[in-house]
């Protein structure tokens, strides 16, 4: 599911236009009558792509997406340029400011769907894999299994790891590192550029702590998490989330924006609620999603098939208890680096291999 703007002042073309990408596609669509609007809601909501009507009162087609292309908060969002003039000379003026396509109006909707899913493709080919690691029931290891995997793809391209609890983070703390600053400090500067909040571990993971207080405003809002996440993709190829164990709008829209999501569960009761809650919350990203038991404490590993069955869902991996991990976290240098064949790393490293044909 993608995030479309839908920039045109005909009443008639929102309403057909709005209609095809809810029913056909599922996408969270957002509409403008003007070019002012258009400017506006782009900058606020950070659309995926922008469909952009040329002849409108105001501010044409044309400024809006020169405006689009011109700020680095909307510089690599996918523009399809719809429009009532269709001669070679306005498709090549749309191109030359910035657009990514060209449809002439009255659009086939067929056609319509072909470009569109070639530009979110294109869009999806070039950004970061987003892979956010969450559990509805602390204790299951989520930020073990977050620094882990991050460590794990640091390896393989740069990677950033973000924290996003509300306070007092642990990730800082697995990785051994002194946090200077937080993405905390977007809600008090808005303004600020997000590669000012990010640390380097020694591996040159890229991390965005959480910060040490707790946050008592409400929090990150949809268009600061999407901005945070366009920005850690400018400079990665994978970003790895710490999500806490809620689902509110911050963790629903990088839930929405990723590319697979990690759910981790137990074998006791408590857990299995809490999972079959999420799964119910969560049942539309079902095709990304990948459930993994996790036993971080020492007891009796269960019966997958068996588990698997009462969740109706498939669970293929269990991540063991280590004694090892304990030293790990004490010593701020997590298990995959400083016991790299111990059962919890080679678990870790098996579990991204899944991830990775998921």
């Amino acid at each position: 599911m993608a995030r479309v703007l839908i920039v045109d002042d005909s009443i008639d073309v929102l309403t057909l236009l709005q209609a095809f990408f809810r029913r056909r596609a599922s996408h969270e669509v957002l509409i403008a009558r003007n070019g002012e609007e258009g400017l506006h809601q782009a900058l606020e909501h950070r659309p995926d792509l922008a469909l952009v009507d040329i002849m409108m009162p105001g501010m044409d087609g044309y400024e809006l997406i020169r405006r689009l292309r011109a700020d680095p908060r909307t510089e690599s969002m996918g523009i399809l340029v719809l429009t009532a003039r269709g001669q070679p000379v306005d498709q090549r003026a749309a191109l030359q400011v910035g657009a990514d396509a060209y449809l002439a109006k009255p659009v086939n909707l067929e056609e319509l769907e072909d470009i569109v899913d070639k530009i979110l493709s294109d869009r999806s080919e070039r950004a970061a894999t987003a892979l956010p690691i969450l559990s509805l029931k602390g204790g299951l290891g989520v930020t073990t299994t977050a620094v882990n995997l991050a460590l794990l793809l640091q390896q393989q391209a740069p990677t950033a790891l973000w924290d996003m609890a509300l306070a007092s983070g642990h990730v800082a703390l697995c990785l051994g590192i002194v946090p200077q600053t937080h993405w905390g400090a977007i809600l008090k500067q808005p303004d600020i550029p997000v590669t000012s909040v990010i640390q380097q571990h020694t591996s040159g993971l890229q991390v965005l702590c959480a910060p040490p207080i707790p946050v008592t405003s409400q929090g990150l809002g949809e268009s600061q998490v999407y901005r945070i996440l366009r920005a850690l993709q400018e400079t990665t190829g994978y970003i790895v989330i710490d999500l806490p164990p809620i689902l509110n709008a911050a963790t629903l829209t990088v839930l929405r924006h990723a590319q697979r999501v990690v759910l981790l569960t137990g074998h006791d009761p408590a857990s299995i609620q809490s999972t079959l809650a999420a799964l119910q919350v969560l049942r539309d990203l079902e095709a990304k999603s990948l459930v993994v038991h996790s036993r971080p404490i020492p007891s009796k590993p269960p019966d997958l098939d068996a588990l698997s069955r009462l969740m109706h869902t498939s669970i293929r991996i269990s991540l063991p208890y280590d004694p090892r991990q304990d030293r790990a976290l004490r010593t701020g240098m997590p298990i995959t680096l400083s016991a790299p064949d111990s059962a919890l790393a080679k678990a870790h490293r098996q579990l991204l291999k899944l991830i990775t044909e998921h």
